[in-house]
């Protein structure tokens, strides 16, 4: 799934939505683009913790793939960055964090 600046503030509710309905049909991780982001707001987040919560009790993750250095840096001074798990994209592909480039 994808989610950009344009998704939010009104899509919030409609993103909740898609996410629950992802996991509730079985899956047990999601992967977000939020490359389109420049900034990850307070609503945001909780919508990604609540998918978290429910991914985890299936025995899942969330994973954030290529956020921005804006994004990145809000996760890392916040402690989120330790909660999901992060993908930084090369032009070879999705790399996960902290394996090198």
């Amino acid at each position: 799934m994808r989610l950009g600046d344009e998704d939010l503030p009104s899509g919030l509710a409609d993103l909740r939505w898609h996410l629950a309905d992802h996991v509730l049909c079985g899956a047990r991780s999601l992967t977000v683009d939020v490359s389109g982001l420049g900034r990850l707001s307070s609503p945001a987040v909780a919508v990604l913790l609540r998918a978290k919560r429910f991914c985890r009790v299936r025995g899942g993750t969330v994973t954030l793939r290529a956020p921005s250095s804006g994004v990145l840096r809000m996760l890392r001074t916040s402690g989120l960055a330790e909660v999901f798990a992060i993908e930084r994209m090369t032009p070879s592909g999705p790399v996960p964090a902290g394996v090198p480039a």
